[in-house]
Parts: structure tokens; sequence; C-alpha cells
């Protein structure tokens, strides 16, 4: 119906995802490097020039979710407020790192997870810093071109500024016949930052081939067999290929 076959290349962190891709396109676009390096789903499609587009949340849905996550911490600082919380304000970001220095240590852990709402605040906290001039001047689209696009793999790979992105799209040429195609990098899907895995099962709702890369350093693990189970549940393991990975070097 969209005329546009999506393709999600997922599995677990530093599987080789992002190195599959860039082989696919013959250039290094995708950031690689030890740890957590995709903190956001990157939309890729082919195009007669390089470009990407990087699309901020306005104010009212960063606020909204920085005020629906407060709500899950029983802080005596929270309950003295008379209105929402606003980022843009020097006074209530010092309340929100307040009340993240109040919370117990043995609750940032959650079945291997991070808490879900103290890593979102966090992010929102720390990221401000970075982007609040960008962010100030109510400019909610990036626009890059050329050898400019390579300033996205910051955005992308940094959680603390990725939080604040809604969507990022870059457009390459494709060694290869690729119209109508859309290949998307996910971010691990054993990643412990609760996000993530909730945005790649909403990207994979919307995806007509999975891409699941298996490292051959590692197997299968736990965290795979989780998320093979959510694919099932999604009624898309008939359209999943497997690649093993035989990075040896």
């Amino acid at each position: 119906d969209e005329d546009r076959c999506r393709v999600a290349v997922v599995g677990t962190v530093k599987s080789g995802k992002s190195t599959l891709i860039n082989a696919l396109l013959g250039q290094d676009i995708l950031k690689r490097g030890a740890g957590i390096i995709t903190a956001m789903i990157t939309r890729i499609e082919p195009g007669s020039e390089p470009r990407a587009c990087l699309v901020f949340k306005d104010w009212e849905e960063i606020n909204g979710e920085i005020n629906r996550a407060l709500s899950f911490f029983p802080s005596p600082l929270l309950l003295e407020r008379q209105r929402s919380l606003d980022l843009r304000r020097p006074e209530d970001r010092s309340t929100i790192g307040k009340v993240l220095t109040q919370v117990e240590k043995d609750r940032l852990l959650s079945q291997d997870s991070l808490d879900q709402n103290y890593v979102l605040l966090s992010s929102y906290l720390e990221g401000y810093e970075q982007l609040k001039d960008r962010l100030g001047a109510g400019q909610q689209r990036l626009e890059l071109s050329n050898t400019d696009v390579a300033v996205h793999q910051q955005l992308v790979g940094n959680e603390a500024e990725a939080i604040f992105l809604q969507d990022v799209l870059l457009t390459l040429p494709f060694p290869w016949p690729a119209q109508g195609l859309e290949l998307g990098d996910c971010q691990g899907s054993d990643s412990p930052i609760p996000q993530h895995l909730a945005q790649v099962q909403n990207y994979l709702l919307k995806s007509d081939l999975l891409l699941y890369v298996v490292s051959s350093r590692v197997g299968l693990r736990q965290a795979d067999y989780r998320f093979l189970g959510d694919i099932k549940r999604m009624r898309l393991w008939e359209q999943t290929l497997f690649l093993l990975n035989l990075d040896l070097s």
C-alpha cells in the first residue's frame, strides 16, 4: 500500500548490524565502535546524493514525557509542585536532578534493564545542556547534505541527544538497484535502555522483512531468545532471515 519495502536489521548489541549495512551500501556511513552506538533507529533510503534529515520532538512532547516519568518517583519535592515541570526552566532542571539523586540504587535495575523512567529523565537532563542552543532556537528539523551528513552520527550515537529525536532519515546513493527500499538500522535487542526495545518493536510492526544478525563470537544468548519470542508473537517469523557474522579477525 505504501509502495515501500521496509527491511529492519536487528540483533543484539555489537552483533554487527551497522557494519552489515555499511557493507551493503559500500560506505562507512553508520557509526561503529564499542558499547551501545545506535541509540535511535536510523532509516536509510536510496537517493541521488547523501542527505540526512533529523526531526526533533517538540517541547509539548518532551515535557509530557518528563512529567509522566516523574509521576513514578515518590519524592517530597514533587508533592510540593503546583505546575508541570518544564525542562527549559533552570529551577525545574534543578528539581529533576534532586529527584534523581534521591533514587535508591537498587531501584535502578529491573530484570537486567535500567529503570526506564530514570534513564529517560537523566538523558533529558544531560542532553539539554548539549542541545539547548538548537532547541531554544525552535529548530525542529536539521537538514544535512554531502560531507555534513556524518554529523548525524553524534546525535544518533549519544543517548542523551538521541532522546530528543523523533525521526532520523538518511538518503544515500546505493551501489545496487534499491528503488522503494528502506533499511532500518535498529538498536540492540539486549540494550539495557528499555526505550530502545520499545522503538524497535514499533518499527518491526511496519517492516516487511527482518535481517537478524548473529555474532559468531557470542552465538545465541538469552536476550536473543526473548527477542525471537517477540518476533514470533508479532507474526514476523516467516519474514525473518538470519545472518551469521563470521568476523574472526
